[in-house]
Order: C-alpha cells, then sequence, then structure tokens
C-alpha cells in the first residue's frame, strides 16, 4: 500500500492545541500578564528551570491555589536549564491536570 503524499492524523481534525502568545515589547508583556491574572477562573501557573551552585532544578507554582513542585535535575554536568524550563512546563501541565474545577489554565514560562 502506497501511502506516500497522504497525511495522518495523529489528532482528531477538530482538536485544537494550546495557544502560544510571545509579546516582543515589555510594556505590552506586562500589561498582557497583568490582563490574564485578573481573571481568577483561569488558573495561573508560573515555571522556571534555574542553575545555581553547579545544579540545576525546576519548578511550576500555582499562587491561586497555593501549590509549588519543584525537582532537582542533577549537577550542570549532567543537566542543562534548558531542559529544566521544558520539565518545569511538565511539572506545570500535571498540576493543571489534577485541578478539575478549572476549565482554563494558562503558564508563565520564561524560556
Amino acid at each position: 500500500m502506497d501511502t506516500a503524499g497522504k497525511t495522518h492524523q495523529i489528532v482528531p481534525p477538530w482538536w485544537m492545541g494550546p495557544s502560544i502568545h510571545i509579546d516582543k515589547e515589555k510594556k505590552k508583556a506586562q500589561a498582557n500578564h497583568k490582563n490574564k491574572t485578573n481573571d481568577s477562573s483561569i488558573l495561573q501557573v508560573y515555571t522556571d528551570g534555574s542553575r545555581i551552585n553547579k545544579k540545576v532544578g525546576t519548578v511550576a507554582v500555582a499562587p491561586q491555589i497555593q501549590s509549588a513542585h519543584k525537582g532537582f535535575m542533577g549537577p550542570e554536568s549532567e543537566a542543562t536549564v534548558y531542559w529544566a524550563e521544558v520539565y518545569g512546563i511538565f511539572m506545570a501541565l500535571l498540576l493543571i491536570a489534577t485541578y478539575h474545577q478549572y476549565s482554563k489554565a494558562i503558564i508563565f514560562t520564561d524560556n
């Protein structure tokens, strides 16, 4: 069977993925953040990955529900800040998945 040229759907065609918005100007980013955080019906999660004292770590924090998840990725010789940033977003998604009372969520990340 020849499948060349065919597009295969890995998700249903009606599914819409998450929207991603990146402001190019600092003032616009600040105004957009303030606007988004005024809506208490949206679960807000902040993430960060960082390196300090030759160690790499990550965190996902949701102030509304007073929840934080943190992780140690390893020494800087074995882990990168970029991996920590991605893992922080993964932890945010896990956190969001456990709070079903919110129908919308937003993840604020810096990378």
